[in-house]
C-alpha cells in the first residue's frame, strides 16, 4: 500500500464495486475533513490473510521501513491487521494455516511463532508446518483448531521478554484446555526470521535440529524455577507454589501423578507442600506400579477404601468459589465467618451460606469436627478428602496457595451479606411450607403463629435488602 491517501478508494470506483462493503470491512473509512473517504492501510507491506477455505478474509499490514524511521511525535502502530467482521476474527485465526495444513498431518506437529515474517522465512527455508497468531496471545480458539490438526504443538516465540511471558502465558493456557505445548532450545536472540537471514545454511541446519528435539513446556519451566531458586528458601517456597498451581491446572491426572511423583523423589520437595496432589498420587496410576513391601495388617474393609473423587453436575459459581478461597484462610478472614454464623437463623449451620451442595457438605463436615476450625486454620490440606470433585479440591488449593485472595474485606463482608441473606430468604421458605401444612390440617393456632412469623421474616428481609443495596450503593459512590 502506498502513500496516496485514497489509492484503494479511486482503484475500487474506477472498477465501479461498491464503496458501502469496502467501508463496512474497514478497508476504507470516511474523512472527517472531506465528503471523501480515506484508505485505511498507506504506506504498509500488506500480507493477504487466508483462511482455511483459501479465500482472502482480511490483511496484515507492516509499516514500511522508511516510515517507521521518520522523526513523529506519534508512531504509527508497526503492525495493523483488518477490522473484526464475518470474516475475520483474531481470536480464531492463524496466519499460514492454509498452505501448513498438509504439512502439520504430514510432520504430526505444528509450530506457532509470533510473526508474518517468520512464518514466509521458515516456509521459504522448507519448514512449512509453521504458523502465527495475528497480533494476539494465543486463545483458546487456536488451541482447539490445531488440536484437530496434531497433538504435538511447539511454541517458537522470540526470546525477548515480551516473548517469554508469551510463552508461559501459552503453556498456561494449554494446561487449562489439555494441550501440553512443547518447546525448543532456540540458541539466539534473533527473530528467526533473522536468525535465516543471518547465515541461511548453517542457521537452518541448526534450527531443524532444535525442532527435532523439542521438549514440554512444562517441564521445562519447572526445572528452571527450581534450580533458579536452589540458593534462596524464599524463592524456593515461591517456585513450588507456581508450580503446585500449574499442576493443579493441568488435566491430565496421570501426567501430573508423574510430575508430582518427580518433584517429591528427585527434587525433595516435601509431600505436604503440594497438599492433595500428594495425596492423590497414594491412589494414582503411578503409584501402583511401584513395589510395594509385604502387608502384613489386616484387610481395608469397602467402607474403609479410599473413595474415587465425585462428580460433580456443574462449574462452582463465582460467589461460592471466592467465597469458600476466604474461608480457606481461615486464619486471617476466620473472625468474619464466625460473625456471620451469628446472623443467620439460630439452627442452621454456617454452611448454608454457601449455594453449592458439594461445597456445602463439606464446610459441614468441618463444622461437626470439634477440631475442625484449628485444623482449617493450622493444616487446611487435612480436610480434602478424596472424595470430593477435582474442581473443588482445585479451587480449595488455589485459595491455599494465593499470597492473598482477590479483593479485600469490604468484598468478604459483601459476600457474607448475599449469604446471610440467602440463609433467611430459604428459612423463610421453610416457614411458607410448614404454613400450608397447618392450613391443611385445619390447625389455626400454629398457621397464625407461622403467619406471624413469616410476616416478621418479610420485614427482616426487606429491611436486609434495603441495607445491602444502600451498603453497595455507597460503596459504588465511593470508589
Amino acid at each position: 500500500a502506498g502513500g496516496q491517501a485514497d489509492a484503494l478508494v479511486e482503484f475500487l470506483t474506477q472498477k465501479k464495486a461498491p464503496l458501502d462493503i469496502a467501508r463496512e470491512y474497514k478497508l476504507i473509512r470516511p474523512s472527517q475533513k472531506t465528503d471523501g473517504d480515506f484508505d485505511f492501510f498507506r504506506e504498509r507491506l500488506l500480507f493477504p490473510l487466508i483462511d482455511i477455505r483459501g479465500r482472502i478474509c482480511g490483511f496484515g499490514g507492516r509499516i514500511l521501513p522508511s516510515v517507521d524511521a521518520r522523526p513523529s511525535e506519534n508512531k504509527l502502530p508497526k503492525y495493523m491487521n483488518s477490522a473484526e467482521s464475518d470474516l475475520f476474527q483474531k481470536s480464531k485465526y492463524l496466519y499460514g494455516l492454509f498452505q501448513a495444513t498438509p504439512f502439520i498431518r504430514e510432520e504430526e506437529c505444528v509450530i506457532i511463532v509470533e510473526g508474518y515474517f517468520d512464518v514466509v522465512s521458515l516456509h521459504q527455508a522448507g519448514i512449512q508446518n509453521v504458523v502465527a497468531t495475528c497480533g494476539t496471545s494465543l486463545t483458546e480458539e487456536h488451541l482447539k483448531i490445531l488440536a484437530r490438526l496434531t497433538k504435538k504443538v511447539i511454541v517458537f516465540f522470540d526470546q525477548d521478554a515480551a516473548g517469554i511471558s508469551a510463552t508461559v502465558k501459552a503453556m498456561e493456557l494449554g494446561l487449562k484446555t489439555g494441550v501440553l505445548l512443547y518447546g525448543i532450545q532456540y540458541e539466539s536472540k534473533l527473530d528467526p526470521d533473522e536468525f535465516l537471514l543471518e547465515n541461511p545454511t548453517v542457521n537452518l541446519a541448526k534450527m531443524k535440529e532444535w525442532i527435532q528435539k523439542p521438549f514440554p513446556l512444562l517441564d521445562h519451566l519447572i526445572e528452571q524455577s527450581l534450580v533458579e531458586s536452589a540458593q534462596d528458601i524464599e524463592k524456593r517456597s515461591q517456585a513450588v507454589k507456581q508450580i503446585a498451581v500449574w499442576l493443579t491446572e493441568f488435566t491430565d491426572s496421570v501426567g501430573r501423578s508423574l510430575r508430582v511423583d518427580q518433584l517429591i523423589q528427585k527434587w525433595r520437595i516435601p509431600p505436604a507442600a503440594f497438599g492433595v496432589l500428594a495425596q492423590n498420587l497414594s491412589r494414582s496410576p503411578v503409584a501402583a506400579q511401584r513395589p510395594q513391601a509385604p502387608q502384613t495388617r489386616a484387610p481395608v474393609s469397602q467402607s474403609q477404601a479410599p473413595q474415587a473423587p465425585a462428580k460433580r453436575r456443574g462449574p462452582i459459581s463465582s460467589y461460592d468459589r471466592q467465597l469458600l478461597q476466604f474461608l480457606v484462610k481461615f486464619n486471617d478472614y476466620g473472625g468474619f465467618f464466625l460473625e456471620a454464623k451469628k446472623e443467620i437463623p439460630e439452627k442452621d449451620s454456617l454452611s448454608v451460606i454457601f449455594s453449592d451442595t458439594e461445597i456445602q457438605n463439606w464446610v459441614e463436615q468441618i463444622v461437626q469436627d470439634p477440631a475442625g476450625f484449628s485444623k482449617l486454620k493450622l493444616a487446611p490440606e487435612t480436610l480434602m478428602q478424596s472424595s470430593i470433585s477435582q474442581e473443588l479440591q482445585s479451587v480449595i488449593i488455589e485459595g491455599l496457595l494465593q499470597e492473598g485472595v482477590k479483593g479485600d474485606v469490604n468484598q468478604l463482608q459483601g459476600l457474607l451479606k448475599k449469604g446471610i441473606h440467602r440463609s433467611w430468604a430459604r428459612f423463610s421458605q421453610q416457614v411458607k411450607a410448614e404454613m400450608v401444612a397447618a392450613d391443611s390440617q385445619q390447625d389455626a393456632e400454629k398457621f397464625r403463629e407461622l403467619s406471624e412469623q413469616f410476616l416478621d421474616l418479610q420485614r427482616k428481609l426487606k429491611d436486609f435488602e434495603d441495607s445491602y443495596v444502600s451498603g453497595k450503593s455507597s460503596d459504588s459512590s465511593s470508589e
